[in-house]
């Protein structure tokens, strides 16, 4: 269970690690940036599809 004082040293702890990573989150976000002109926008379409199904219908027995 979290109490407060607990959670005040998650809080901070949090914190102390999102500003280490900084780094690691900036160089992801320059990656992405350099793909904005290769992107594509994904459009709604419609299709027709079709599933099969196989069953025994419930009544074979052996007699």
């Amino acid at each position: 269970m979290l109490d407060t004082p607990s959670h005040a040293v998650l809080k901070s702890q949090i914190q102390i690690q999102i500003g280490q990573d900084m780094h690691i989150l900036e160089g992801l976000r320059d990656e992405v940036r350099q793909l904005g002109s290769t992107v594509r926008r994904i459009l709604p379409r419609t299709s027709t599809s079709i599933s099969l199904v196989g069953t025994d219908g419930g009544n074979n027995r052996i007699q």
